[in-house]
């Protein structure tokens, strides 16, 4: 699917909403979301621009995930497709019962906070 530059150029004075940044500990699925909505509403096809778009919407930390994921390459030079892949596959940081436990109990109350509160 080649599409002339003509085509491709973007006014950014008709861009609609915005995908968010992904960070570290995000629901992916939510993030998943926005960026297809957000492709919808600007009527974004050309997967090129999809990838620029993806690469410019992740946090560093997990850009440099995505570089550790994509072996004998770089980001910029990879399909969006397995862009999704390699990120659907990257395991969510979950709080262990133990440390939530622990910051649980390390809670102190507030001066003007009452007992209820």
């Amino acid at each position: 699917m080649s599409t002339s530059k003509a085509e491709s150029k973007v006014n950014f004075n008709q861009i609609i909403g915005s995908p968010g940044i992904l960070q570290t500990g995000m629901d992916i699925i939510i993030f998943w979301s926005k960026l297809k909505n957000f492709f919808l509403a600007n009527l974004i096809e050309n997967i090129i621009q999809k990838r620029a778009i993806l690469l410019s919407s992740i946090s560093g930390e997990i850009h440099k995930v995505l570089y550790g994921l994509c072996i004998l390459s770089v980001p910029d030079d990879i399909e969006y497709a397995s862009h999704i892949k390699k990120l659907n596959k990257v395991p969510e940081h979950v709080k262990s019962y133990f440390a939530a436990r622990h910051t649980f109990y390390q809670a102190k109350r507030r001066q003007d906070e009452s007992l209820c509160q």
